[in-house]
């Protein structure tokens, strides 16, 4: 599985809530021996037109507006247990493979 970097900011961003006296390396470390590969993806002009449209026109967060756009324009899945993607799915913008 290939996951872009942007939506593994949740899993530093959640760490620290719980434990923030956490180093972030530690959370590096969790994050690089999860079982799946990390890629860089640009920030480019379709990636914000994409992502902008998507929070102008849906009850997303601007986190999730990018993570719908990466999976939109890579054709790929969005692995996810966020009810904010039902909408999306229904309306066919993106396929949700939900976690439980």
């Amino acid at each position: 599985m290939t996951v872009s970097y942007f939506p593994c900011s949740h899993i530093y961003q959640g760490r620290q809530s719980r434990q923030p006296c956490v180093e972030l390396t530690t959370i590096s470390a969790d994050v690089a021996s999860m079982p799946f590969r990390l890629f860089v993806d640009h920030i480019d002009e379709n990636l914000l037109i994409t992502a902008g449209t998507l929070k102008a026109n849906y009850p997303i967060s601007y986190a999730d507006s990018f993570t719908t756009a990466l999976a939109k324009i890579h054709e790929c899945f969005l692995l996810s247990g966020d009810p904010e993607f039902k909408v999306l799915e229904k309306e066919e913008i993106i396929q949700v493979e939900w976690l439980r």
